[in-house]
């Protein structure tokens, strides 16, 4: 699920986007991650200074999104264990 806003106050503009996902974890990565079987990712995006000049710099390596949450889980679950 997803959403999005544009408002402007005092001849300032503010946007914000964001969305929930939720997942399943494979059977046979779940052991990697302690077992979890699913995982629910939420994000949002607030966006000031809209109109100034931004520098934005391509990625130098692209991975599939699996990748990228198994490593955001295996973070999260790092950082809640305090390790």
């Amino acid at each position: 699920m997803g959403a999005s806003w544009i408002a402007s106050k005092d001849k300032v503009f503010y946007r914000r986007a964001g969305f929930t996902l939720k997942f399943a974890i494979p059977k046979a990565e779940r052991a990697k991650l302690g077992g979890r079987s699913g995982a629910t990712v939420v994000w949002l995006l607030r966006v000031t200074e809209v109109g100034e000049p931004q520098r934005i710099s391509a990625p130098t390596q692209l991975g599939s999104f699996f990748e990228l949450a198994l490593d955001a889980i295996g973070d999260a679950q790092e950082a809640s264990s305090g390790r």
